[in-house]
């Protein structure tokens, strides 16, 4: 494709987007005009050519102490993910700089592509390989080229592609300027001053940052939800987001999508076979990286008609169906443990927070229940069974989660030919609704803590990054004063995550700890307070000490503190 042709793609798609935001307020003459736009059969993602309307960062300026090492903390952190992954270098300057500097903040700029992809249940090798046509072209255009202040929500049915376009403009972003993902409730405008946007896949399933953007008048977001799911929110949620919808591709864009997934994650195909995949995909991109799941676990390197029509439904829950019935049946009956591992998939869907879990907690509710379980359903966990589960669970590290939240939907019972039905509500009627959440999710946390703790202590190097995940998962389902309960020491966690906050999910953690019991003992920046020009500041005293951007109470009086509204202060033992 030539340059020309291009820059002729970008042209349309920002004219479509110019004609949609029009909307109501479009004449007749205009809506002629739009009409007019002819639709390209393949726009190649338009060659990522439309980031170049991303306008290069312009960094604040005149910011406080605190806010200037915000300013180099976000800078250091985004050249990570820019690099990446040739980004040695940058994550050693990030830790080498800020290891002695802890923050908190209500969002995260990941330093690690792969890392979203992950948490966002993405095909690992979708970063620059994502396909559009003319419609979500649009959408991106749309984003890219709005102000820094607008809100937008990506609104589409299950399976449409809603995550995939949400990382698309999150990446072309990153691209040019750091963006951020929302991560605690305790909201301020700060982003804004940095001139940065946030994102959050998926937010009907957090009903506390929903009421956080309410309450804070939220600005510079971009979100993705279920048509159905955003209904259900507060009208005047809604009316502060301009709307995205995005609808099922078209055959012709099924099967040119396909050709690029499977080419780039290295299986075979044929004409034949991307005909029969794009009749059973109904139009649905993620069936397809479904289908490329399952050829990997099998170990299958070419896609054929005959894999698609035998390993396969037409319809994405039927097809998710399909596959939960292979991983935990033989035939009409459930394999050895299979019931077993399905109440704890149920668990995973039910009872954990964006549906994704550290797999020593999930182990440790796969045990907690076994023997009430095995009394009840005469099934006990067999680790063949569970094991093949887990690999087939998608994550990053130490966390598990399912490679689409279609199955979430199965596991809650929906599905014409759903054959797992009548166990799910069986097991939610006689076992899961009156134990998961008051005794087995607790039990789990007590067992779970205990082992990755003693891990931790015997290797702090090695069981790091598990730690990390297990705080991670249990900061974000539980309170803090509901984890002291059981037995989890929140100030080991908020030690360790201070110690290696140069790590997006240990300052995530971290931040969440600071939101709900701050304190003034720990070198803790806050960004609440930090973005505030030198100039709005009174000191009484010309020789303030703020080395390492942190103000300390030896050197300012009471009235002092009270005029600067600085971000923290940290006893003078802390120098």
């Amino acid at each position: 494709m030539s340059y020309e042709e291009i820059l002729e793609k970008i042209r349309k798609a920002k004219a479509l987007a110019d004609s949609k935001k029009a909307g109501s307020h479009t004449d007749n003459t205009d809506a002629s005009k739009s009409d007019k736009i002819s639709r390209s059969k393949d726009t190649e993602a338009s060659s990522h050519q439309y980031r170049a309307v991303v306008e290069d960062w312009s960094k604040p300026e005149d910011l406080a102490p605190d806010g200037k090492t915000f300013l180099d903390l976000f800078t250091s952190r985004w050249k990570c993910y820019s690099k990446w992954p040739n980004n040695v270098k940058e994550l050693d300057n990030l830790h080498n700089n800020f290891k002695d500097i802890s923050i908190s903040s209500y969002f995260e700029i990941p330093t690690d592509p792969s890392v979203v992809l992950s948490e966002w249940g993405l095909p690992p090798n979708l970063r620059k390989n994502v396909y559009l046509d003319d419609e979500r072209a649009s959408h991106i255009m749309e984003v890219l080229g709005s102000k820094s202040y607008d809100n937008y929500v990506i609104i589409g049915e299950p399976g449409v592609g809603k995550t995939t376009l949400l990382f698309e403009i999150f990446d072309s972003l990153m691209d040019k300027v750091p963006a951020g993902i929302l991560t605690t409730t305790d909201m301020t405008d700060a982003h804004l001053e940095f001139g940065m946007r946030l994102f959050y896949d998926d937010i009907p399933e957090n009903i506390d940052i929903v009421q956080g953007i309410l309450d804070n008048d939220v600005k510079g977001l971009v979100v993705t939800a279920r048509e159905a799911d955003w209904n259900k929110l507060p009208d005047d949620f809604q009316k502060k987001f301009n709307r995205l919808t995005v609808p099922l591709f078209s055959d012709d864009n099924v099967s040119r999508l396909a050709e690029r997934m499977f080419d780039f994650s290295n299986i075979g195909f044929d004409k034949l076979s991307i005909s029969e995949i794009t009749n059973y995909a109904q139009g649905s991109p993620i069936f397809i990286w479904l289908m490329i799941k399952e050829m990997q676990y099998n170990g299958i390197s070419t896609l054929t008609k005959n894999f698609v029509k035998d390993n396969s439904r037409k319809g994405m829950e039927n097809y998710v169906a399909l596959i939960l019935q292979r991983l935990l049946k033989d035939g009409p009956n459930y394999k050895k443990g299979g019931l077993h591992a399905l109440a704890c998939m149920i668990f995973l869907s039910d009872y954990m927070r964006d549906r994704r879990c550290n797999e020593m907690l999930y182990r440790s509710f796969a045990d907690g229940i076994e023997e009430e379980f095995e009394k009840m359903f005469d099934d006990k966990q067999n680790h063949s069974t569970f094991n093949q589960m887990i690999v087939y669970l998608s994550g990053e590290g130490s966390t598990i989660g399912f490679p689409h939240d279609s199955w979430a939907d199965v596991l809650q019972g929906t599905g014409r030919n759903n054959p797992l039905r009548a166990d799910i509500q069986t097991i939610k009627l006689k076992f899961a609704d009156d134990k998961y959440e008051d005794v087995y999710k607790k039990k789990a946390v007590k067992g779970a803590w205990e082992t990755t703790v003693k891990r931790y202590k015997k290797n702090m190097i090695r069981e790091k990054d598990s730690f990390l995940s297990m705080v991670d998962t249990l900061t974000y389902n539980y309170t803090l004063s509901d984890l002291e309960k059981l037995g989890v020491d929140v100030e080991m966690m908020r030690e360790v995550t201070s110690l290696n906050s140069d790590l997006p999910i240990a300052a995530r953690v971290l931040s969440r700890i600071q939101a709900a019991r701050p304190t003034q003992v720990t070198q803790i920046i806050n960004i609440q307070h930090s973005v505030i020009s030198k100039s709005t500041l009174e000191f009484s005293k010309d020789n303030v000490n703020v080395e390492s951007s942190v103000i300390t109470n030896s050197e300012l009086d009471e009235e002092d503190l009270k005029d600067s509204k600085q971000s923290i202060v940290v006893d003078s033992k802390k120098k």
